[in-house]
């Protein structure tokens, strides 16, 4: 039930990201978003650290205490944060190299 709660995050998260991406890195070569963080590293940020999450609590999971459901299920859902993991570090790598060093600012 965690790892489930965690992937309608994940799934939040990644609208967001995909949005930005859509509607804002698109058309315009700003770095900074309306909050002042980095455009291109703020969302992926907060996107990566439910996937990592995802991914450590994917690994405590008993398979021996799971119906064959939940084990599909949670096999789905930990794929599913694993590849989104992959694909979002690579276009992170690429739009940095785009957006530049502005980048690396750390907002708090």
């Amino acid at each position: 039930l965690y790892l489930a709660n965690m992937d309608q995050i994940r799934a939040f998260r990644h609208r967001h990201w995909n949005f930005t991406k859509e509607y804002i890195i698109k058309h315009t070569n700003h770095p900074v978003a309306t909050g002042g963080s980095p455009i291109v590293t703020w969302l992926p940020n907060q996107l990566s650290t439910v996937l990592q999450q995802m991914a450590k609590v994917g690994q405590t999971i008993n398979y021996a205490q799971l119906s064959l459901e939940n084990k599909i299920l949670v096999d789905e859902i930990v794929d599913r944060a694993n590849t989104q993991e992959r694909v979002l570090k690579r276009e992170v790598t690429i739009l940095k190299d785009r957006f530049g060093e502005s980048q690396d600012k750390i907002v708090i």
